[in-house]
């Protein structure tokens, strides 16, 4: 699960992810001229973005046990890192899906066609979300968990312009990406919880 960017290229990923937050229209300006293959953006972003929530989870659970419903619920070892790796693998499903879903609705809206463009769109819409999470597992930073909702802002400005989609079905366009996007969330979320918990141990739930 490791979150170092290939060819060495984090200074310029950080840079890119600080220019898509403070001027997200020319930023995507920039994204949509810039040749990208669909495999190498979900290689050199999604892979190891996706894993730093997943990780600092799996830590923090491992370390200090997790707070749920009034209970404090301590997962073993094995619990905790098979839990991480699922929902670092169903993360990375939840991209490629969404990708998929962005790229094949394209002609509903109006829109073109194009894998790599909805793979951007899919990726660095996301970002918030990836970086969010982390960030707001320290004490008093729980607030930090509502820079994920600066994702679907990102998919509202970036998606109609990558997939040249119609002014007057864009808003249609990006609502339907957001709302399928958080469900696919919800759902592979489930899944990574119900495969964490085929390694549960007994006793472990404390009041």
């Amino acid at each position: 699960m490791a979150t170092r960017f290939p060819n060495d290229q984090s200074g310029a990923h950080a840079a890119r992810i600080k220019r898509l937050f403070v001027a997200p229209e020319s930023e995507w300006a920039a994204i949509d001229a810039e040749p990208m293959s669909a495999l190498r953006l979900f290689f050199a972003w999604a892979v190891p973005l996706a894993a730093i929530g997943p990780a600092a989870t799996g830590v923090k659970s491992i370390l200090f046990g997790t707070d749920l419903l009034g209970f404090h619920y301590q997962p073993s070892v094995p619990m905790a890192v098979a839990t991480a790796l699922a929902a670092y693998a169903m993360g990375l499903v939840t991209v490629a899906v969404l990708a998929f879903a962005i790229d094949a609705l394209a002609p509903q809206f109006g829109g073109e066609r194009d894998a790599a463009q909805a793979m951007k769109v899919a990726v660095f819409s996301m970002i918030p979300l990836w970086l969010a999470t982390p960030i707001a597992l320290i004490p008093g930073l729980g607030i930090i968990a509502y820079a994920g909702l600066y994702s679907p802002y990102l998919a509202f400005v970036g998606l109609p312009r990558l997939m040249r989609a119609g002014p007057d079905r864009a808003l249609i366009y990006v609502a339907a990406v957001v709302v399928l996007g958080f469900a696919l969330m919800l759902l592979t979320g489930s899944v990574a919880s119900t495969i964490g918990n085929l390694f549960a141990a007994p006793g472990s739930v404390v009041a």
